[in-house]
């Protein structure tokens, strides 16, 4: 394993982009426990790689990996100690690429001519695709380390059938064309240094390695702004971080009653006004004598034995982000 060292040691700030969870950590067995690094590209798009060589390797430094064809190169943000298993569940996906070596003076100097010829490269490949009568409008490009693959970023207002563009575009530029159509969140992570109305960098610049679906279920259960101007991103669709506690907001609802049930006890009728999952309090309105009741989590499970809760109906309707969003009144 990687020795420990002031870049790498753990931070409470680095705990959100880390995703490993210590407690579980500690009662591994260490044979187990792998090198990982988080590498970042050109457009803020970030990826994990196994360092099963166990290279020291520092933030910032660049590095040469495996690509799904070839070899790429990224900047290091994060490296941290876990098992294949742990990390895969956390990121979501499947750990089978791998680091080949730290990038040395040929490499970096091959990385920023790369870079640089990308401009260029950009601006034929639109008036190539401009002579098809293609509506589509090519906004990025990006080399491959080793130049074996040239991805070319787009946007279209539908989907595009680019077969005899992606022929020609291989002729001229003699590589594997990849043509990729993007959204507006992935337009915004891609181009976007913004800052947050938290006043940090915009979460999908920084950690996040794929874009989960945010609804507006989420939103309603947090008991959000419905304010549009607040619940929406740079993307102007609805924002990542709204997803970030979701679970643990389900998992802590799921021990009271639905929010604005109607209690009946003893001929009494209450309704649920308030739960506060934090204070683990409730307040119940009593619909006989108009008064408001706090009272805590081990309160409410005594009070509503032998009462009957009646859930209310609720149309919910999910709003996925790259949908326009729609409140319902």
């Amino acid at each position: 394993m990687m020795e420990k060292n002031n870049v790498n040691e753990c931070h409470p700030s680095q705990c959100q982009a880390c995703k490993m969870d210590c407690s579980v950590m500690e009662s591994l067995n260490s044979e187990d426990i792998k090198n990982f690094v988080v590498l970042k590209f050109k457009g803020h798009r970030t990826e994990v790689f196994l360092n099963y060589k166990n290279i020291k390797l520092f933030n910032g430094d660049y590095a040469i990996i495996t690509s799904e064809i070839g070899l790429d190169a990224g900047k290091i943000i994060h490296t941290f100690d876990a098992t294949e298993e742990i990390t895969e569940k956390k990121y979501k996906y499947k750990i089978n690429k791998t680091v080949v070596r730290k990038a040395n003076e040929r490499d970096l100097e091959k990385i920023y001519l790369n870079r640089e010829e990308e401009k260029d490269v950009a601006e034929k490949a639109t008036i190539i695709s401009q002579s098809y009568g293609l509506e589509m409008k090519i906004i990025d490009v990006e080399w491959q380390f080793d130049k074996y693959k040239l991805t070319i970023f787009f946007t279209a207002p539908q989907r595009v059938d680019f077969r005899e563009l992606v022929k020609d575009l291989a002729r001229q530029f003699r590589t594997r064309i990849e043509l990729r159509q993007m959204n507006t969140r992935e337009e915004i992570t891609r181009f976007s240094d913004s800052v947050g109305c938290c006043g940090r960098t915009i979460c999908c610049n920084t950690f996040l390695t794929n874009h989960s679906k945010v609804t507006l279920e989420q939103v309603k259960l947090q008991v959000l702004s419905n304010t549009i101007s607040k619940l929406n991103g740079n993307c102007m669709r609805l924002k990542c971080c709204m997803a970030f506690e979701y679970d643990f907001y389900e998992t802590e609802l799921a021990k009271y009653p639905v929010l604005y049930s109607t209690i009946i006890k003893e001929k009494v009728e209450y309704k649920l006004n308030k739960i506060d999952i934090f204070k683990k309090e409730v307040t119940i309105y009593n619909t006989g004598d108009k008064t408001y009741q706090t009272m805590n989590s081990n309160d409410l499970e005594r009070f509503l034995k032998g009462a009957n809760i009646i859930t209310p109906i609720v149309e919910t309707r999910e709003v996925v982000a790259e949908e326009d969003i729609i409140i319902d009144e």
